[in-house]
């Protein structure tokens, strides 16, 4: 078990990871000495420094292995982790164990401590031998189910057996991907994975709806001991629970001087890349996430700055409900259709139907 600031709940800044879905996961060396400065003082017990193993067409911090973890190391007190995704392993052709050791690197001491795997709900079976070599190779193993809230009862019995067989998991995460959830479908779901396996449990929210804060202290109430945060809510789409606000919450009465620097990290780097990006809870990311739509759907609208409010309104209603993948051509056909005034061809056959 972790040692935590709290006896019974564990913080994990993914700010770098989550955010990174707007930097392309590059950032300035300032913000980044600034960001790591901050972390070492307040209540926070892991950093997600990024993922591993994107390539050469994303940035630094899609591609975090031992050697760059050890160099950004700012805080023996903190752990540091790092997200895979599980179906860059599951989709590639060669052997996954070398796979994973060049995207990792060489296991050396005060690198990366933790391994979060991101996994669809649906293949969380197929993670065995993801878990098992990663073990053997001296990490901690934390598993992301991703688009949760989709399952109904049936596949939420079957993803708890499939994650019971899958030894080693120190923490097992109810992930929010499309910031659909509400606060009585959390407490239902973590309660269900609390009551359901031995390992820890986790909660990680997107403000879609605008119920990331309200969703991880349902969470906690429901029986999770790790809530994830990032330093203003930057992640995909309309981000996620704040580190400012969780932490003012879970953890009263740390020190004031590392409550400033927190808020001097918010003004001085990440209110402008706000202002650059506009993530954060708004009537369009409400509209996608009660139609079931991926965040990126919404979050690529409104990247194009020369739309009215309409235009992005119809455009997103053009969209399929419950387009839980990401699809640039369908992302495409829908504009054209809100543009033209067309009905798309889906929403023309569910009429007919």
């Amino acid at each position: 078990m972790y040692t935590r600031i709290s006896s019974s709940l564990g913080i994990l800044d993914c700010t770098f990871r989550d955010g990174g879905y707007y930097t392309n996961w590059s950032f300035p060396q300032d913000l980044v000495d600034d960001y790591l400065a901050a972390m070492a003082v307040l209540p926070v017990d892991v950093i997600e420094l990024g993922l591993a193993g994107k390539g050469p067409s994303a940035g630094p911090f899609a591609n975090v292995d031992n050697c760059k973890a050890r160099a950004l190391r700012f805080s023996k007190n903190t752990l540091l982790a790092v997200m895979i995704d599980a179906k860059d392993y599951f989709e590639y052709d060669g052997d996954t164990r070398s796979k994973l050791d060049r995207d990792l690197g060489h296991k050396v001491e005060d690198g990366i401590d933790i391994i979060r795997i991101a996994a669809h709900y649906r293949v969380a079976h197929m993670c065995k031998g993801l878990v098992q070599h990663l073990l053997e190779s001296g990490y901690r193993v934390f598993l992301n189910l991703m688009q949760i809230d989709m399952a109904d009862l049936r596949e939420i019995q079957e993803c708890l057996e499939a994650v019971k067989k899958v030894d080693g998991l120190e923490a097992v995460y109810v992930a929010d991907s499309l910031g659909t959830m509400k606060p009585t479908r959390v407490k239902d779901l973590v309660g269900d994975f609390a009551k359901g396996l031995r390992a820890d449990i986790g909660y990680h929210a997107h403000d879609n709806s605008g119920l990331a804060i309200a969703n991880a202290l349902c969470a906690a109430e429901a029986g999770s001991t790790w809530l994830d945060c990032t330093v203003s809510g930057m992640g995909r789409g309309a981000g996620n629970a704040s580190t400012e606000q969780l932490l003012r919450v879970v953890a009263p009465g740390y020190s004031k001087p590392a409550e400033d620097r927190l808020q001097q990290l918010v003004v001085k780097h990440f209110n402008p890349l706000k202002e650059k990006y506009g993530w954060g809870d708004n009537p369009f990311y409400q509209i996608g996430a009660a139609n079931g739509l991926h965040p990126t759907f919404v979050q690529e609208i409104l990247s194009d700055r020369s739309l009215s409010g309409d235009q992005v309104f119809h455009w997103i209603k053009n969209i399929p409900a419950n387009s839980a993948s990401f699809s640039r051509a369908v992302l495409e056909t829908a504009k054209q259709c809100a543009l033209t005034n067309r009905v798309p061809v889906t929403a023309q056959m569910e009429k007919v139907a």
